[in-house]
């Protein structure tokens, strides 16, 4: 999955909220999902992240099957 880079400002925001769509959710399932961050700034290159939390779902919550189903339909 090809996802723009996420932009980051030096001494910017703390907090990057990342949502993924069905599409990616269904992909990294059984793969990997590459987030890219950069900077504008090479003066703050290369860039510190100290800490990455994840939030998530159990595979029913999410309704996993039902939403392969309706994206493999039209394939």
């Amino acid at each position: 999955m090809n996802r723009d880079p996420i932009r980051m400002k030096p001494h910017g925001k703390f907090w990057y909220d990342i949502p993924l769509c069905d599409s990616e959710i269904i992909c990294i399932q059984q793969n990997t999902l590459q987030v890219n961050f950069m900077t504008d700034d090479p003066k703050y290159s290369p860039l510190h992240i100290y800490c990455i939390e994840v939030w998530s779902k159990s595979l029913s919550q999410f309704k996993l099957t039902e939403k392969i189903a309706n994206h493999t339909k039209f394939l």
